[in-house]
């Protein structure tokens, strides 16, 4: 069964970020070998919001039925309705540089340095979190010219997420009315062979917390126009079993995204 979902920079994407996710790929598979089956570029995305619908149904939100024991239907003119006009975007996202101290946010109950890398069963994510920089205050940052007073880190994707219950779209981590989720998250590849003891497994994420923390941090600006709707069959995101198309695009229509789901192109 096809399935849909909203999805960040799929396909070709900023230099700065391809050149990250190049760096950390390198260095994951310098420690994990043919373990680690990378994505391709094109196939690395950042996650909005499942869209994923109760098998045989007609746009019954499968999250809200799988973790509220509710029967929702998905209103897709609602929800483009206010991803294009009353949504966060654009907003910027800063990925590394994050010193393994406290800060104003925690991610799931850890320091954002904890979070910005794991590997979670088989899954190698990497991550950042909204920002919005100040830069009319003089720099007292040091290093990276990024300073926690300097910057505030807004709750943005935790707001459009927890938005779309309105249109009975409920978020993958949304499961309790209390969690939490502002997490930009995107995965670099798989690690389906990695035994969960393999010490392997936390040497790479101690490594690559270090690596994120010490590089230059950068600033990614997240538009409306790297936005996709997103089809696709399989969780692990094959290439072969995924469409795109721009959230702004014409083509989105409430009718076009229900035609996702049966198999309509």
């Amino acid at each position: 069964m096809k399935q849909a979902g909203l999805m960040m920079f799929c396909g070709k994407k900023p230099p700065h970020f391809s050149a990250l996710i190049a760096e950390c790929q390198s260095r994951v598979r310098s420690i994990l070998g043919d373990d680690f089956l990378l994505y391709g570029m094109d196939q690395v995305h950042a996650t909005l919001v499942s869209l994923e619908e109760v098998h045989s149904s007609s746009r019954m939100n499968l999250n809200f039925e799988r973790y509220r024991g509710q029967q929702r239907r998905m209103n897709f003119q609602s929800l483009l309705d206010f991803i294009l006009l009353k949504s966060g975007f654009p907003f910027q996202v800063q990925i590394g540089g994050f010193r393994n101290e406290d800060y104003t946010f925690m991610s799931q109950g850890q320091r954002p340095y904890e979070r910005s890398f794991s590997v979670r069963r088989d899954k190698v994510v990497v991550m950042g979190w909204p920002v919005h920089q100040e830069p009319s205050k003089p720099s007292r940052a040091g290093a990276f010219g990024l300073s926690r007073r300097e910057n505030i880190y807004p709750n943005t994707l935790e707001e459009i997420r927890r938005s779309l219950e309105a249109f009975n779209v409920l978020h993958t981590y949304h499961q309790r009315d209390t969690d939490i989720d502002n997490d930009f998250y995107f995965r670099i590849g798989l690690a389906p062979y990695l035994s969960p003891v393999d010490p392997r497994r936390d040497q790479v994420e101690q490594d690559m917390r270090q690596f994120l923390s010490n590089r230059q941090p950068i600033i990614l600006d997240v538009a409306l126009a790297d936005l996709y709707v997103v089809s696709f069959e399989d969780n692990k995101m094959l290439p072969s079993s995924i469409q795109t198309w721009p959230i702004n695009s014409t083509q989105v229509t409430p009718d076009f995204i229900s035609h996702i789901y049966r198999d309509i192109s």
